[in-house]
């Protein structure tokens, strides 16, 4: 995933947010910013051999690819897709 202009991996089956926000504050993104992910914002994971997205009930919320998502219901992600992280932080995911 390329977040802020920085390249992060982001594992499959591990919840995102606490670490992320971490990594973006020490790459230079402001600290109000980041702190709107999450503790436990979205996880990734391998579902029936199709790469899903989940929003683990975020108070941001997680947009993907210009829609919201609904809290603890997987959607499909595929290469490319950008997401808005609790409306402050844009990426794009890299499928490999």
């Amino acid at each position: 995933m390329h977040i802020e202009g920085d390249r992060i991996e982001i594992p499959t089956g591990v919840a995102v947010g606490r670490e992320l926000r971490r990594h973006l504050v020490d790459q230079g993104v402001a600290k109000q910013r980041a702190l709107a992910i999450s503790r436990d914002h979205f996880i990734v994971e391998s579902v029936d051999g199709e790469l899903k997205l989940q929003d683990l009930d975020s108070t941001g919320g997680t947009v993907l690819d210009g829609t919201r998502l609904p809290p603890e219901q997987w959607t499909s992600l595929a290469d490319g897709d950008e997401v808005v992280l609790a409306g402050e932080l844009r990426g794009r995911f890299e499928v490999a």
